[in-house]
């Protein structure tokens, strides 16, 4: 996480504006038939129009991130994950997996957790991971097999 905010690329101004332009386009058609039927004066039609253009200009720096690709993954942390504290979990507080900032809880009766230590993914509920304290790397807690042994030749 770089904390640099980004701007809206290439991609996301093309999919914007072809979201926009057959808006422009019947705002066009009914402006120029309000003038044409209702004698509606022209730099009226055309201000309408300009209006509605000017509409999507202002709107698209609060909308453009809607307008960008979604997530490049399905939410998914699968248990046994391991995690490093980014704040101290006392219960709560939030832990890096994989690149990513989750909000994390400390299962019951689990000893605090600092800053900078590493955690184990034990399960999930909304957006909110269960954690527990990483064993030392090589140990096995007593709670889980131990994994099987490497049997290739």
């Amino acid at each position: 996480m770089s904390g640099q905010r980004r701007g809206p690329g290439a991609r996301v101004v093309g999919r914007y504006l072809a979201f926009q332009v057959p808006g422009w386009v019947l705002a066009a058609l009914l402006s120029g038939l309000a003038h044409a039927w209702w004698k509606v004066p022209t730099w009226a039609a055309l201000a309408a129009v300009a209006l509605w253009v000017l509409k999507d200009a202002v709107l698209f720096p609060f909308v453009w991130r809607a307008y960008g690709p979604g997530p490049t993954h399905d939410a998914r942390v699968p248990p046994g994950a391991r995690a490093r504290a980014r704040e101290d979990l006392q219960p709560t507080g939030y832990v890096e997996v994989a690149g990513e900032l989750w909000r994390a809880e400390l299962l019951p009766g689990e000893p605090l957790v600092r800053a900078g230590e590493s955690v184990r993914v034990v399960g999930r509920e909304g957006f909110t991971l269960r954690v527990s304290r990483a064993p030392a790397d090589g140990q096995v807690p007593p709670s889980e097999p131990a994994p099987p042994a490497d049997t290739r030749p």
